[in-house]
């Protein structure tokens, strides 16, 4: 079952509109619906956000399991050693899926701990504003 199908499933199954689960992200109605669909993705920071409301990991969301993994190979050209003839023996490297998806899930965390600042700022400013007279 692919991400979009999910979201469409989750919201079904906990009472929510689009507008309401496009009202979380900040985006359009139009565009929610879109994501939904399986013609627009969400971005890093969207996602995230999604699984604080739904309260599911970026997984489970995403099925992303090690049946589902695809190992990331380097498709740039082998070192030639000095004489140009075998390929110098090189660094096994650390890749694969599991590097990607552990970005992932960084991005995920730095854009909840972003999101959280943020909130945190706008309620400040709120407050001040309430102080001043100005809301």
């Amino acid at each position: 079952m692919e991400y979009h199908e999910k979201l469409r499933l989750l919201r079904e199954e906990r009472g929510f509109t689009q507008s309401g689960v496009a009202a979380v992200l900040g985006m359009p109605l139009p565009l929610y619906a879109l994501v939904e669909l399986g013609r627009k993705d969400l971005t890093v920071p969207q996602l995230g956000r999604l699984c604080r409301f739904y309260k599911v990991s970026a997984d489970e969301l995403l099925s992303l399991d090690a049946a589902d993994s695809v190992p990331v190979t380097d498709t740039a050209p082998p070192a030639r050693d000095e004489s140009g003839g075998e390929p110098a023996p090189g660094p096994k490297k650390a890749g694969g899926a599991k590097v990607f998806f552990s970005s992932i899930r960084a991005g995920i965390a730095e854009a909840a701990e972003k999101d959280a600042a943020n909130k945190s700022l706008r309620r400040e400013k709120l407050e001040e504003a309430k102080r001043k007279n100005d809301y």
